[in-house]
This record gives C-alpha cells, structure tokens and sequence, in this order.
C-alpha cells in the first residue's frame, strides 16, 4: 500500500491534482487508489521502458514458416512466438531479393 505525504497547503488549494483525482470528495483516497492502480499495472505489464533480448530466427525456423503447413496459431505455440510475429517474418522472407 502507498501512502503519501502532502503538504496542507498544496492539498487546501488542489494544485497539484490532476482534475480525475480532484474530484474526489477526499484526495487521500483519491491519490491512494490511483496509486495501487498505477502499481498493479506496473506489476502486471513490467517496466516498458526496458529493452526485451531478440530471439533470432533459425533456419528450421523460416523453413517452417515459409512452407506454411500448419496455421499459424499451432506455428506460433510450436516456436513460442506470436502469430503477428510469424506473419512478419513470413512476409519478410517473400518479400527479401532471392540470392
């Protein structure tokens, strides 16, 4: 649980709130929920800031999903990857110039 610390004076005039919160009858309660709010969204989504490690294509890989011969959704659980991601990659291998 969070709790924060206000200065009177910022809490009589209201400055400091955004106009969601300001219209709460108590500002405590106010800031107190979009607090745990904002931290259950934080716990559930993680830091978005933060860089994610690439995992690169194999060559089994792009052969499967070039030969296209299960759908995507069982693609995508068979190599842990998304199904936008297969989809991507699958236009990209088209799509690149032939060697």
């Amino acid at each position: 649980m969070f709790y924060v610390i206000i200065h009177p004076l910022l809490l009589e005039r209201g400055d400091y709130l955004p106009k969601s919160i300001s219209a709460y009858a108590d500002p405590y309660k106010a800031l107190e929920y979009r607090n745990s709010q904002r931290y259950r969204n934080y716990y559930e989504h993680g830091n978005r800031n933060q860089k994610r490690a690439r995992k690169n294509w194999l060559p089994i890989e792009d052969k499967l999903v070039i030969n296209h011969e299960m759908p995507d959704r069982e693609l995508a659980v068979l190599l842990k990857r998304t199904v936008p991601a297969i989809q991507l990659r699958r236009h990209k291998l088209k799509s690149a110039p032939q060697e």
